[in-house]
């Protein structure tokens, strides 16, 4: 799974003490380390979110407020 379905089954989860709990969080944050590591990589020359950053794409737009 990606960054969204780890956020989503996070969100809509309800925590009650259990192994679950720790099981979608850590996924969750696996995924947002993941993302970190993508966007704070040294070959990225650019504010964007594809390859290198250089580049503007529909991705870009999905991901904006």
């Amino acid at each position: 799974d990606g960054f969204f379905p780890a956020m989503a089954k996070f969100a809509k989860h309800s925590p009650n003490g259990d192994e679950e709990d720790e099981e979608k969080q850590a996924a969750l944050e696996q995924k947002l380390q993941a993302l970190e590591d993508h966007l704070s990589a040294d070959t990225r020359t650019g504010p964007y979110l594809v390859g290198d950053g250089r580049k503007f794409t529909l991705l870009d737009c999905n991901m904006a407020p």
